[in-house]
């Protein structure tokens, strides 16, 4: 037959000469690598064309590097979210210090993402060897595998024989018999290189294809990419709205707007004040953060604390942090008495930072039809004042001021299509001033203090909104459609003419 075909076609022939067999076909004004695909698939041979020789052979294993482009990174990104509500005693019954009292409250909420594309992908073709291996062998072939690993258990039963009956030399005799047993079938046949950025698979003409279907499917998820973009608005209410933003009020008499209650259904919300709320957005456009933000105008003053703009790769996490590094520092007093000199005290600080601002992680998660699975944790602290470290060892002419954080931070799972606008809300916080206004001196005591003073005392309520529209990036180039926007913000020779 396949002489037959070379004839026809005029091709010259390499043939190997164990082809052998049968195969029945029926093929007309086909193509002729349609006909040795058809062919190969029932003989279990594969064939090269080089210029008008064709070459038939066994299909047997061979070795062939495919490029792929990833960096060279492995990630770990951890997050926890918790609240522990415990008193801690000075000691207990055993001495042991530190105790916490039986009236314990935690709660964490932990997240992890791993993301080492290197060692998964080598293992996935490991194994898609393995499952095929058996399918491609020979009949012939598997009775001689079968027959050798016969042969090797046995010779492993008699050396553990050996090593019962050996007495003290036992375990020497048991470690040389089985420390350096040889690696099963499958470690040596797929080598990858990250810095070359290649993959080299020995395998079957078969399992090359698989190996090139699997590798085409996992390059095209990894390297999506999504633009996410985030306004943190935080509002303060008005007198009417102190329980926090109606959003059923907000979106009366506008489209495009779906809201729905963070793991519970759609419209579970519909008409009620909402203390934690999720809001899509379904018209997508440059404007959709402006005409979200015009919404909160009529709840009170809006101040946006921040606008940040993120890209991220398919399941790789983006991280976002401004703050202001906090610094307080610890002192420890040490007091040594000698009968000469007395009691000295030395003191040894030790500097402290804790972060004050905004941080922001998000995982993207991006389907093939566009649709965004988000993973994101917003965190927001801020100093509100300073409280005197309560060291005994301390001296009183000595302030130690630590500083009082409050944060606010939540952590969500939510899927979005790309160009939507998600809103996150109802985190409020209640902030008192207090502010006295009279005589120096004669205004601070108590009950006289109102004769020659005034004192002020005011609560206001903030809520914290947070808007994040993720964007699917096609074409990561500013003449792509996703990014044009940003043509604006590059000096006038730098742009791109339309």
């Amino acid at each position: 037959l396949l002489f037959s075909i070379a004839r026809d076609t005029q091709y010259n022939i390499d043939l190997h000469p164990g082809i052998s067999g049968r195969v029945s076909l029926n093929a007309g004004q086909e193509p002729l690598p349609a006909i040795l695909d058809r062919i190969a698939r029932q003989a279990d041979l594969r064939y090269e064309m080089n210029g008008r020789t064709m070459s038939i052979m066994p299909d047997t294993p061979y070795v062939k590097t495919y490029a792929v482009n990833y960096v060279n990174v492995a990630r770990n990104a951890t997050s926890s979210v918790g609240v522990a509500a415990e008193i801690a005693s000075t000691g207990s019954a055993a001495g042991a210090a530190g105790a916490s009292v039986g009236n314990s409250s935690n709660t964490t909420v932990s997240s992890q993402s791993n993301n080492d594309l290197w060692t998964v992908l080598a293992d996935n073709i490991r194994t898609i060897l393995a499952g095929t291996r058996a399918v491609t062998q020979s009949i012939e072939e598997r009775a001689a595998r079968l027959d050798a690993e016969k042969a090797e258990r046995a010779e492993r039963v008699s050396q553990a024989e050996a090593a019962s009956k050996a007495g003290a030399g036992a375990a020497s005799l048991y470690t040389a018999a089985f420390a350096n047993q040889p690696a099963g079938d499958g470690k040596y046949d797929v080598a990858a290189n990250p810095v070359a950025g290649t993959v080299s698979v020995l395998g079957t003409a078969k399992q090359q294809e698989l190996v090139q279907q699997y590798l085409d499917r996992v390059m095209q998820s990894a390297q999506r990419q999504v633009l996410i973009e985030a306004t943190i608005v935080e509002v303060s209410l008005k007198d009417q709205y102190r329980a926090g933003i109606d959003w059923s009020k907000a979106l009366q008499g506008t489209t495009g707007w779906a809201i729905n209650t963070l793991g519970g259904g759609t419209n579970a919300l519909a008409g009620k004040l909402t203390p934690f709320i999720q809001a899509t957005y379904t018209n997508s456009g440059s404007n959709g953060f402006a005409a979200a933000i015009d919404l909160l105008e009529s709840f009170g003053k809006t101040k946006v604390l921040s606008s940040p703009k993120l890209m991220a790769l398919n399941n790789q996490t983006a991280l976002l942090k401004v703050v202001d590094n906090l610094v307080y520092f610890s002192v420890k007093a040490d007091t040594t008495t000698t009968a000469n000199v007395g009691t000295t005290t030395t003191f040894t600080t030790t500097p402290q930072t804790v972060p004050v601002g905004i941080v922001m992680t998000m995982t993207p998660q991006i389907n093939q039809n566009g649709m965004v699975s988000l993973t994101v944790r917003p965190t927001i602290s801020r100093n509100v004042g300073f409280v005197r470290d309560p060291n005994p060892s301390i001296p009183a002419d000595i302030p130690n001021q630590v500083p009082v954080i409050q944060v606010r931070e939540m952590e969500s799972l939510l899927q979005v299509q790309s160009g939507q606008t998600v809103i996150l809300g109802g985190l409020i916080q209640d902030d008192t001033n207090n502010a006295r206004d009279g005589i120096p001196g004669l205004s601070r005591p108590e009950g006289i203090g109102a004769v020659f003073g005034q004192h002020e005392r005011s609560n206001s309520q903030t809520e914290l909104v947070i808007f994040l529209r993720p964007i699917v990036v096609t074409s990561p180039t500013l003449e792509s459609d996703e990014l044009r926007q940003f043509q604006r913000l590059l000096p006038s020779s730098a742009r791109s003419s339309p």
